[in-house]
């Protein structure tokens, strides 16, 4: 008997487990089915061993518009110099609503073509969007009520020149004069090791300001005026003197930077250096101030660039406006403090002697939110004084990277100078870019977290409550009650006050057929509404001969569109 009631006790123990397994599995479908709380797999992997190169981030951009349609689209806005298409990754749920009726988030990297690090933390800020949404709250929340628009690389043209060539550039490759001499890109760097870098060389001369640091022989520090005695020297970037008058590497290719070509402030060349002949002359800025002049509905701009890891924003006095505004410098002053909390870097004002800059022009003329992120700074601050000295950045090549971020001094014959040591740090992915891997990654998460940060304040048009109540037969009273859910006012700014950049809020009654309002406005000017502010109320008197639906649409130009409709009753 005992056996008998084991044996049954061992059937139903199984029969439980399978019902209990077969309830966790129906239970893990609804879950990845609803998409909450349960993380999705990944359909598109981003990998950050590498920089990506134009076509390598178009087939990224192609793959995760393929994977997840609901959730981006991917257009082109514009050509660069040499022909390649500016892809903009438009994101947002479209179920609930177009990209066009919602607040715009914009985000761009690689305006400087060495900058590539910005690139990728473009992407990563997209494929983080796009694979979280469902089950990620805050970011399936932000792609329910926002729009972000997403342009990987503003200049491809002088990226895929710099992934490719040993050459270090700049500014886009158009054809550009230099050192005004007449002639264009004729004296470029040259790698004359065949190392695949372009680092220094130091030469040997009596006359030369630099001598070998006694501390560390790979350091190179000034003379003192008075020194008399002791081995000095010269030193040059790694090339030859192609145009032979005398300089070395002082006109490569290209040079016209597009982050001095902006409409706002700008100068011609004998003032701001590498402007361009006119703002906006470059086809890539043009498609870039076109774009975001046909999306008012663009609040925030984020203009990623490399060296510094610090945080450039654009509310210094501009000498063409007597007066910032004090209500933008508090919301400059809350996202520098956040970035400084996550990323470690310092916040300065982007300056206005330096005419052209995207940022000045995105906050001035459209009064955007404007912020310009300098992504990595080589080394570490052993000391923690807040500076990273040339021994401190020596010590981390050791002891992080195994010595191999700078090239030892190596003796090398030179056709012009004799001999020469050739050596120094990596530029491209040591000093102005984090080597790939860790470091890239950990810049990528650090920003996207700033990102969402950033998002979460944006201003948030919400009709709280539509009512209808009968008076009599025929007369109905309406009641909409509007709402600023997001912390920054419907005009993110003061400024976009200043440059009449965005409208009031308009609230819009549509009636049903036959029906007349006999008290309030079809449209009626709300003004801005601050954030977490009191309720707006809203109300019509209407007659209508039938109990048709009623609906309320409220239009922000920066803080969304919200839409309810009602029967009468």
């Amino acid at each position: 008997m005992i056996k008998f009631f084991m044996l049954l006790a061992c059937k139903m123990k199984r029969r439980i487990l399978r019902i209990s397994r077969n309830s966790l599995f129906l239970g893990l479908v609804l879950l990845a089915f609803l998409g909450v709380g349960y993380p999705q797999p990944e359909k598109v992997q981003l990998t950050y061993d590498h920089y990506h190169s134009y076509d390598e981030m178009r087939e990224i951009l192609q793959k995760l518009e393929k994977a997840y349609p609901e959730l981006i689209k991917v257009r082109q806005i514009g050509q660069s110099f040499e022909g390649r298409n500016l892809m903009m990754a438009e994101v947002t749920n479209y179920r609930t609503g177009s990209g066009d009726k919602k607040t715009g988030f914009y985000i761009d990297g690689n305006i400087h073509a060495g900058e590539v690090t910005g690139t990728e933390t473009a992407l990563h800020t997209l494929w983080c969007l796009v694979s979280r949404y469902g089950s990620d709250k805050i970011v399936t929340d932000l792609l329910d009520h926002l729009v972000f628009y997403i342009l990987p690389k503003v200049n491809p043209d002088g990226s895929e020149f710099y992934l490719h060539n040993a050459e270090w550039i700049r500014g886009n490759i158009r054809p550009f004069d230099d050192d005004g001499d007449g002639r264009m890109d004729e004296d470029p760097a040259n790698d004359l090791d065949k190392d695949g870098e372009i680092t220094q060389m130091r030469v040997s001369d009596p006359t030369g300001s630099w001598k070998i640091d006694p501390k560390d022989p790979r350091n190179m520090v000034k003379r003192e005026p008075w020194e008399r005695e002791g081995q000095f020297f010269k030193i040059y970037s790694e090339g030859i003197d192609d145009d032979n008058d005398g300089n070395f590497n002082e006109d490569g290719t290209g040079g016209l930077d597009l982050n001095r070509n902006f409409p706002a402030l700008w100068n011609p060349e004998f003032i701001q250096k590498a402007a361009g002949p006119y703002p906006i002359s470059e086809p890539e800025t043009k498609a870039v101030v076109k774009f975001i002049l046909e999306h008012p509905n663009i609040g925030v701009i984020i203009n990623y660039h490399t060296a510094g890891r610090l945080l450039y924003i654009p509310t210094g006095e501009n000498p063409r406006q007597k007066k910032s505004n004090k209500e933008d410098k508090e919301i400059f002053e809350l996202l520098g403090s956040k970035y400084t909390d996550i990323v470690g870097g310092p916040v300065k004002l982007a300056g206005y002697r330096l005419s052209g800059m995207f940022i000045v022009w995105g906050y001035q003329h459209t009064g955007a939110i404007a912020l310009l992120p300098e992504l990595w700074r080589m080394g570490k601050d052993y000391n923690n004084d807040g500076q990273i000295d040339s021994y401190e950045k020596l010590r981390w090549n050791d002891e992080v990277l195994d010595k191999k971020g700078f090239v030892e001094w190596t003796p090398f014959n030179h056709s012009q100078l004799g001999p020469v040591e050739i050596g120094g740090w990596r530029e491209k992915f040591v000093s102005q870019n984090p080597p790939p891997g860790p470091f890239l990654k950990e810049i990528c998460d650090q920003h996207y977290r700033w990102t969402i940060y950033i998002a979460k304040l944006l201003p948030r048009l919400e009709i709280v409550r539509l009512e209808s109540n009968k008076l009599s037969e025929k007369l109905f009273k309406i009641t909409g009650i509007v709402r600023n859910a997001g912390y920054l006012p419907t005009n993110v700014t003061h400024q976009a006050l200043i440059a009449q950049a965005v409208e009031p809020v308009l609230a819009k009654l549509k009636l049903p057929k036959g029906a007349e309002i006999l008290i309030g406005k079809q449209v009626t000017n709300l003004g801005q509404i601050a954030g977490n502010s009191v309720d707006r109320i809203v109300e019509w008197l209407i007659l209508s001969p039938s109990s048709g639906e009623v609906c309320l649409e409220v239009i922000s130009t920066r803080a969304g569109t919200s839409v309810r409709k009602i029967r009468l009753r």
